[in-house]
C-alpha cells in the first residue's frame, strides 16, 4: 500500500541524513588540515544518493573504503566498524 512505500522512502532518506551528520559532526579535521584550508567532501543527502547509487553501486565495502581515505572520516569509519561492521548494515 502507498503508506507503507512513503515509509520505506522516509526511513531510507533518514538513513542518508543520519550519514551525512556522522561524517560531518564526527569528523576529526587536525590543526594542520585546518592550517591547509581542508574541506570536507559533501555529506548532503543528494550527493550521498549518488556516491553509495550512481559511483559505488550499492556497494558498501567501496563506500566504505572511500569513506577511509578521507582522514578526516577515519573515527567516523572506525565507529560503524564496531561490533563487527554493525554499523554499515
Amino acid at each position: 500500500d502507498s503508506s507503507a512505500v512513503a515509509m520505506a522512502e522516509d526511513l531510507h532518506a533518514l538513513g542518508f541524513v543520519f550519514l551525512g551528520v556522522l561524517l560531518t559532526s564526527l569528523a576529526d579535521i587536525s590543526p594542520a588540515m585546518n592550517a591547509l584550508k581542508y574541506k570536507l567532501p559533501p555529506t548532503d543527502e543528494d550527493s550521498l544518493q549518488r556516491l553509495l547509487g550512481e559511483i559505488f553501486e550499492g556497494d558498501l565495502d567501496e563506500f566504505r573504503d572511500y569513506c577511509m581515505e578521507e582522514d578526516a572520516w577515519e573515527k567516523v569509519v572506525e565507529l560503524l566498524d564496531e561490533e563487527d561492521g554493525a554499523g554499515w548494515d
